[in-house]
C-alpha cells in the first residue's frame, strides 16, 4: 500500500476547507446561544416592566412604518400601470394596419 505526497495547493486547499467548515459550526453555535440567551431573558421581563411610552412609541414607529409601506406599494402599482399601458401602446402602434 503506497501513500501519495500531497501537494502543498492540495494541503492548502484542504486547510482553507477545514478552517471555513469550523467558523461555520462556530457561527451556528454561538447564533444559538444567542437565540437561546434572549429567549430565556425575555421570559423573566414583564410586560409592565417596559413604560407605556415606550410601548406606545414602538407602536407609533410600527404605524408609521406600516403605512409608509403600504404607500411604496400603491406607488410601485402605479409605476408598472403606468408602464403596462405604454407597452401596450406600443405594441397597438407596431401591430397590422388595417385597410
Amino acid at each position: 500500500m503506497s501513500r501519495s505526497r500531497l501537494s502543498v495547493a492540495d494541503v492548502l486547499h484542504r486547510g482553507v476547507v477545514l478552517s471555513l467548515v469550523g467558523v461555520c459550526i462556530w457561527g451556528i453555535g454561538t447564533g444559538i446561544l444567542v437565540h437561546r440567551d434572549t429567549l430565556r431573558m425575555g421570559r423573566g421581563l414583564p410586560i409592565d416592566v417596559v413604560p407605556e411610552k415606550v410601548r406606545i412609541d414602538i407602536y407609533c414607529v410600527a404605524w408609521i412604518l406600516t403605512n409608509a409601506l403600504f404607500h411604496q406599494q400603491k406607488v410601485q402599482e402605479a409605476n408598472e400601470q403606468r408602464w403596462a399601458e405604454a407597452a401596450q401602446a406600443v405594441l397597438r402602434g407596431r401591430g397590422p394596419k388595417a385597410g
